[in-house]
């Protein structure tokens, strides 16, 4: 990473250490944050082709944690439009959940890749041709496994019900710009994974991630039926009327 006093590359680890003694660092240099400073000094130089705006850089990007995850966010234009737009509904105080959003689509994309030679983008993932290809990785990635009832469940149900909506919004996203430049090919793909996805993704998906939220031990815990809510009421009931004989 950068010195940012004088541009030299230094081991992450070891940064601190020079940026201490670096002889042009002035006399009312703040004496921590070298390494935010570093980031934020290397996010000027990244180049601007998938329109990434300045205020997600600088209060989602630069608060991001610098990995694999975050490069693959930055370079993917579908995944920075995404954030680009839960910013400007959300705003800064949800930047946190902002980052958290696209880190997820980050390790969907990061996970598909590794089993193709091409480097996909999340745009071509988007379209009905994908879509099972999609769903597939979801579920490997999220940890899908079977109760003893036979009932499926899976180990991450967060990660699955916010990237089901995070892709359908970046489905919309794609939809919209294909209108805009008057690519029907494009628009037609966004329109059979949005299709695709009303159809099925609640049966494949939703359905079994919400069931794991009941999840106890190996089993799945039943919710209460009608009698077992009016039991309270009843003993309640019986309780005042006797405290008042």
């Amino acid at each position: 990473m950068p010195c940012t006093f004088c541009l030299q590359f230094f081991v992450r680890d070891e940064l601190y250490r020079h940026c201490r003694e670096c002889k042009f660092r002035a006399a009312d240099s703040p004496e921590k944050g070298f390494v935010s400073m570093a980031q934020a000094l290397l996010e000027g130089y990244v180049s601007a082709e998938n329109n990434c705006s300045a205020e997600l850089k600088e209060h989602v990007f630069s608060r991001m944690r610098f990995d694999q995850l975050k490069r693959v966010a930055k370079s993917d234009m579908m995944i920075t439009k995404l954030g680009s737009m839960l910013f400007m509904k959300l705003g800064q105080k949800r930047a946190t959940d902002i980052s958290a959003r696209m880190r997820e689509l980050a390790r969907l994309l990061v996970h598909i890749r590794s089993a193709d030679e091409e480097a996909v983008t999340l745009c071509d993932l988007l379209s009905g041709r994908n879509f099972d290809r999609v769903v597939a990785d979801i579920e490997l990635e999220a940890g899908s496994a079977v109760t003893e009832s036979g009932r499926r469940i899976f180990k991450k149900p967060a990660f699955v019900i916010r990237v089901a909506g995070s892709l359908l919004k970046c489905a919309h996203l794609k939809q919209g710009a294909a209108l805009r430049a008057g690519d029907t090919s494009s628009y037609k793909a966004a329109e059979d994974f949005i299709t695709l996805h009303r159809a099925e993704c609640t049966d494949q998906l939703l359905s079994a991630a919400h069931s794991s939220y009941r999840l106890k031990g190996n089993k799945l815990c039943e919710y209460p039926d009608e009698q077992d809510l009016k039991q309270p009421k009843t003993y309640l009931q019986r309780e005042m009327a006797r405290l008042c004989t």
